[in-house]
């Protein structure tokens, strides 16, 4: 299990018992506990990254003056960028107090901003005890480590937190603060299940089918892989799209004959999809993100197969379709052709695209990806053929314009190489997708198909070339 695995499960442990609290809570108290949580938690992160915390220690990292300048830039936009999540979540709680008179809100604006207030020393604390040791910084140590001995009485720092809160390396840090940031994240999961609720969606599914990889790795059910990125909570329910799915009798195309039960009859759709290069659709975006609605995805890939994803997609497509298409474009964003499977150097681009129309969706994010063409992709020229789709964006309400640093798949000559040698050699040349396979936190999902010492190097070989590995490896 990596550094950031075993982290993350220590803090989500502590956050899932405090979420687990606040879901006992009278309906009315639920929503603003959430949001004070999701606000301490990037009030931690925004004066963690604070220039006069982070600055010496910046200083004396062993790597070359360019390297730090680098680093300096990307500290320094964090902690604006977190700075600028916890004024939301403030403005949020404050504009929700109920209209009543100055008087009567005093004490519930105070108590946002005491929460607020034990964010910023507790992310002071989280920077002075990594940062500095007891001999440099005397004084601010003493106080740090007597606030996390408060902390620690009074309920607010758990174990898990406390051993991480000690003079460390500058990776381990930034680390502590990714970790945080996605215990945060996990407020907002619980606020827009909530909110769904609220607005009369008592039966929420999040719904996905399984990938190859469970072929080739152990624990990759699609309750598995929920579980190992956070997502479970009494407010929804995880669908395997294989077994929820039912026969259906389709209007158009050939061999589906299933759908996914619970997405066939659900009163509202949302397509959910995140932005990732892909060689053969430009971007796997909403209309990507059908394959597998009804069954797997590997099924209609390879050369055996007896119908296209394509096909199988646009036939769930045709009588199930989406009410609501949402692709999160939000950091990290796997980019180049190959970053639907993995990316080393994802991209740090922050956006979200929402619309009622998956195609015109879509065509949004090929227009500010560059391409004014989204026939291109072959889900947008299909989707056309059968449909008589528009293939532009339409009215876009925001701020377009184009994706800074996303690396396109037509973007180079080695990309464009790369993106139409791609799938002939995935579908048809890849042991069914056994050849090309991205690195995989093995400690969570350990290999059961026992690859022989070819197969071994061409999946090395590939993720190096082609960038499929985490960063650090």
């Amino acid at each position: 299990m990596t550094d950031h695995q075993q982290l993350l499960q220590t803090l989500l442990a502590d956050t899932e018992r405090e979420l687990t609290e606040i879901a006992a809570l009278p309906e009315v108290e639920r929503w603003p506990k959430l949001l004070l949580l999701a606000l301490e938690r990037e009030q931690i992160a925004a004066v963690a990254y604070s220039k006069d915390l982070v600055a010496e220690r910046i200083a004396t990292l062993p790597v070359g003056e360019d390297c730090r300048e680098v680093v300096r830039r990307i500290v320094k936009w964090t902690h604006r960028d977190e700075a600028l999540h916890a004024q939301y979540l403030r403005g949020l709680l404050l504009q929700s107090l109920p209209d009543v008179s100055a008087a009567q809100k005093a004490l519930p604006a105070a108590s946002i901003v005491a929460r607020q207030v034990v964010g910023t020393v507790s992310g002071w604390v989280s920077a002075v005890s990594h940062h500095h040791n007891a001999e440099a910084w005397g004084l601010r140590r003493m106080v740090s480590v007597s606030a996390i001995r408060l902390g620690q009485i009074a309920g607010r720092i758990p174990d898990g937190l406390a051993s991480e809160l000690n003079y460390q390396g500058f990776r381990r840090f930034c680390l502590l603060n990714v970790v945080l940031e996605e215990t945060a994240v996990l407020s907002y999961e619980r606020i827009l299940a909530r909110k769904l609720h609220e607005w009369g969606a008592t039966d929420v599914a999040l719904i996905d089918t399984p990938m190859l990889y469970d072929r080739f790795f152990a624990n990759r059910s699609v309750a598995e892989v929920a579980d190992y990125f956070g997502f479970n909570s009494p407010l929804y329910r995880i669908v395997d799209a294989e077994d929820d799915s039912r026969k259906i009798d389709f209007e158009r195309g050939l061999v589906s004959t299933r759908i996914s039960g619970t997405w066939a009859d659900a009163s509202v759709r949302i397509v959910l999809s995140k932005l990732r290069g892909d060689p053969t659709e430009l971007a796997h975006l909403s209309l990507a993100s059908f394959s597998g609605i009804g069954s797997r995805t590997d099924e209609h890939l390879h050369t055996d197969r007896l119908v296209d994803h394509w096909t199988a997609a646009l036939m769930a497509l045709d009588v199930a379709p989406p009410d609501f298409a949402v692709v999160d474009a939000w950091a990290p964003v796997g980019d180049g052709p190959l970053g639907v499977m993995g990316c080393n150097k994802p991209n740090s681009v922050r956006r979200f695209y929402a619309g009622a129309d998956p195609f015109s969706v879509d065509a949004a994010v090929f227009a500010d990806m560059g391409f004014t063409e989204p026939k291109a992709a072959a889900f947008v020229r299909l989707a056309d053929q059968w449909f008589g789709a528009s293939s532009k964006p339409g009215q876009v309400v925001g701020e377009p314009g184009p994706l800074e640093g996303f690396r396109a798949p037509q973007g180079s000559l080695w990309f464009r190489f790369v993106s139409a040698a791609a799938a002939p050699i995935y579908f048809h040349l890849s042991g069914r997708g056994r050849w090309f396979v991205p690195a995989m936190d093995t400690d969570a999902f350990p290999p059961i198909d026992n690859p022989g010492p070819i197969v071994r190097t061409v999946r090395w070989a590939a993720q190096r070339v082609f960038g499929l590995h985490p960063p650090n490896q």
